[in-house]
């Protein structure tokens, strides 16, 4: 629960500091002291959004802190664990604003987010100003206490769970579908190109190699004449080299008595002239297939056209035909690949979409059997408030299966008779003001045993209600407070006069601003009094005050 509320230099409050009790908290002042600027406080603290600048006038920086004490609640030491807190109680959150604009906030001495701070805020307390009164309206928050109420959270998260990978896997299909789509022409394209590479069949290099032999044979009738001319001075013509070399090979051992060393040059020789041989044979071979002819040369250019026109019809410069065809079959690969996948990705969402509505349905069955429930709990509430004609009940829209929402398959609506004469109708379209914070009031009541937050901040719960009525408001609040900590601003002396502790916000004179003051009993009578009077603290109203105290010790003293 909130055991310590400290604020220094915060709006037009110095200093204060507020220690709450368990059970039910009032704070009380006059309007325009600002009683609900405690509340702001922790607003501020648990990482809302709040208007207005935080830092009393003349002051260099504001600080806000806020002391918690153990909590039944094992999640939170667990939250603080896994977000690199210290997990011991107290739990302190601190907030700074400097005057630069720069702020931090702390939870138990290390530096925290406001992200961190809001998800911590919703463990620990749950606050309750106007704006959620209005927030009852919006039948998104209606659900969220239906589901609440009907310990959904569990099947509600699998089903958000299986809702986003819907999503997501909608989202890959939508992907894959256009991929395709906007490779459909360049699919055709590789097919056109697939096809005739086929017909041409080409062979690795051989455009290369053609371009090579056209150029040998452009050259053909100088090939055969260099070569005759090569041969003749080889082997073929008299003196040749062949000849002179073996000349050279009969008369050298003639010398190997005067120079044994010379026979080793026998062998040279003789290779010498096998090298000679087979240069010859190879350029004899050489002119041979060099000889000019027309037909095979056309036949060449025509193939070598063939090919290369291809590269430049579609762009592919100098690459290797062989290479292009394999690049081509693997793109092509590539996309039977992406039919294949987009069937089984929509098969895949087809599976989810069933499994959705099914945890959607069993969700909805959950939420209506505990609609019933709640619809009792609540009417019989506001009948303590007010309200006995009251009927209050949860419309459920029909299942929206063909587009499911983010929530489940459900779209309902709070709906009230005000008087019971009428059928029942939307809030928003029934309720007065008054008529929804006891709404609130009930719904609140009727959650307090689900409710997994221990401590409830109200902000003009009494809104609209005075008299009998707010007596009835009142004892509501202190049976919640039976099992929560409680704290309420209020103007109505009938609520005020049922709390377990009391402070009061006083505006004063000179430079102590606003402070914050805990009452003790003769205080009370003094503070309730004047909430009372309509102008000063007549005897009548001391004595109603302390009539409305006796009377409220004594509800406390008798409740089980």
């Amino acid at each position: 629960m909130l055991h310590k509320l400290r604020v220094e230099n915060y709006t037009i409050m110095p200093r204060a500091e507020v220690v709450f009790s368990s059970g039910l908290n009032i704070i009380t002042g006059e309007t325009g002291a600002g009683k609900s600027l405690l509340l702001d406080a922790v607003g501020f603290l648990l990482g809302e959004r709040r208007s207005g600048y935080p830092i009393r006038a003349g002051a260099g920086r504001a600080v806000i802190e806020a002391e918690f004490v153990e909590n039944l609640s094992k999640s939170i030491p667990l939250w603080l664990e896994e977000n690199g807190f210290t997990s011991d109680y107290p739990i302190i959150l601190r907030r700074e604003f400097q005057e630069s604009g720069r702020n931090r906030l702390f939870i138990n001495d290390t530096p925290a987010t406001l992200a961190q701070a809001r998800t911590l805020g919703d463990l620990l307390l749950d606050m309750h100003g106007q704006h959620e009164v209005v927030a009852l309206f919006d039948r998104h928050r209606q659900l969220e206490f239906l589901d609440d109420y009907a310990h959904n959270q569990i099947i509600r998260s699998d089903y958000r769970k299986i809702y986003w990978q819907v999503k997501a896997t909608q989202e890959l299909l939508a992907e894959l579908q256009e991929r395709l789509l906007d490779a459909q022409s360049g699919r055709e394209v590789l097919k056109i190109q697939q096809r005739e590479l086929r017909e041409l069949n080409p062979r690795s290099g051989e455009i290369e190699s053609i371009e090579n032999e056209l150029k040998r044979l452009d050259n053909a009738q100088r090939i055969f004449q260099l070569c005759q001319e090569i041969c003749d001075r080889l082997n073929e013509a008299p003196g040749s080299a062949v000849e002179n070399l073996v000349a050279a090979q009969r008369r050298l051992p003639e010398l190997y008595p005067f120079n044994n060393e010379l026979e080793s040059w026998s062998k040279d020789l003789e290779a010498a002239r096998v090298v000679l041989a087979d240069l010859n044979r190879t350029l004899q071979d050489f002119s041979r297939t060099t000889r000019l002819d027309p037909a095979h040369v056309d036949a060449l250019k025509e193939r070598v056209t063939a090919l290369t026109g291809f590269c430049k019809r579609w762009n592919y410069g100098s690459q290797d035909l062989v290479a292009i065809a394999a690049q081509i079959e693997e793109r092509l690969a590539d996309f039977e690949g992406l039919d294949k996948r987009i069937e089984e990705t929509r098969q895949a969402v087809t599976n989810q979409e069933k499994e959705l509505i099914a945890v959607g349905q069993r969700l909805s069955q959950d939420r209506r059997e505990a609609a019933k429930t709640l619809g009792v709990a609540v009417q019989e509430k506001l009948g303590t408030i007010g309200m006995a004609r009251a009927e209050f009940s949860v419309m459920f829209a029909p299942l929206q299966t063909d587009q499911p929402y983010a929530d489940g398959l459900d779209r309902i609506e709070f709906s009230l008779s005000p008087d019971g004469k009428l059928a029942t109708q939307p809030l928003r379209q029934v309720a007065s003001g008054g008529e929804m914070s006891r709404i609130l009031l009930a719904l609140k009541v009727a959650l307090a045993g689900v409710d997994r937050v221990e401590t409830l901040v109200f902000d003009e719960i009494d809104q609209g209600v005075s008299g009998r009525v707010a007596h009835m408001v009142g004892m509501q609040l202190a049976e919640l407070a039976r099992t929560k900590q409680v704290i309420v601003v209020t103007h109505l002396a009938q609520i005020a006069s049922l709390g377990q502790s009391h402070h009061s916000v006083r505006s004063t004179t000179g430079d102590d601003g606003t402070q914050v003051m805990t009452l003790n009993d003769d205080e009370r009578i003094q503070e309730i009094a004047s909430l009372l009077a309509a102008s000063g603290i007549s005897e009548g109203a001391l004595l109603n005050a302390r009539e409305m105290l006796d009377a409220a010790k004594s509800v406390f003293n008798h409740q089980p």
